[in-house]
C-alpha cells in the first residue's frame, strides 16, 4: 500500500508540476486534466491531495475558454475535483469557478459535452449548497 501511495504521490506531483509549468501549452493542459480525473481514483478516494489542481484546472479554463480539446478535460477535472468534496467546492467558488464556469457555457453554447458537465458541475454545488439554488 505505502509504494501505491508513493506512486500516487510522485504522479500528482508530476501532472500538477508540467500544468504549472506550460500554462499555455493546450495538449499539456489537456492530457494533465484527463490524468487528474483518473488520478481522483474510486470514490474520489485521492481528492485531498488533488486540492492545488483546483486553481491550475481553472487557470486552464481561464487560458483555452474556446479550445474544444482543452474545455471537455478542464471540466472533466474540476467536475472530479470538486464532486461531493466541500474543501474544494469552496475553493473552487472561492477562486470565482462558478463565474468562469458559467461564462465558458455562454461562450460555447453549442458543445454538448460542455454544457452536460457544467450542469453537471452546478448540480453537484447546490446539492451540497455551495451555491443558492
Amino acid at each position: 500500500s505505502s509504494g501505491i501511495n508513493a506512486e500516487y504521490g510522485a504522479g500528482s506531483k508530476a501532472v500538477l508540476k508540467a500544468m504549472s509549468e506550460f500554462p499555455r501549452d493546450p495538449t499539456i493542459q489537456a492530457a494533465a486534466c484527463y490524468a487528474i480525473v483518473n488520478l481522483r481514483g474510486k470514490d474520489g478516494v485521492n481528492q485531498d491531495r488533488m486540492a492545488s489542481a483546483v486553481t491550475l484546472v481553472l487557470t486552464a479554463l481561464r487560458e483555452f475558454p474556446s479550445d474544444t480539446g482543452v474545455l471537455n478535460p478542464t471540466l472533466l477535472a474540476l467536475k472530479a475535483l470538486t464532486q461531493k468534496h466541500a474543501t474544494n467546492s469552496e475553493n473552487f467558488l472561492r477562486l470565482g469557478g462558478a463565474k468562469v464556469l458559467l461564462e465558458t457555457m455562454r461562450n460555447v453554447p453549442n458543445l454538448v459535452n460542455v454544457q452536460e458537465v457544467g450542469a453537471e458541475i452546478i448540480g453537484d454545488l447546490c446539492q451540497m449548497g455551495g451555491l443558492p439554488c
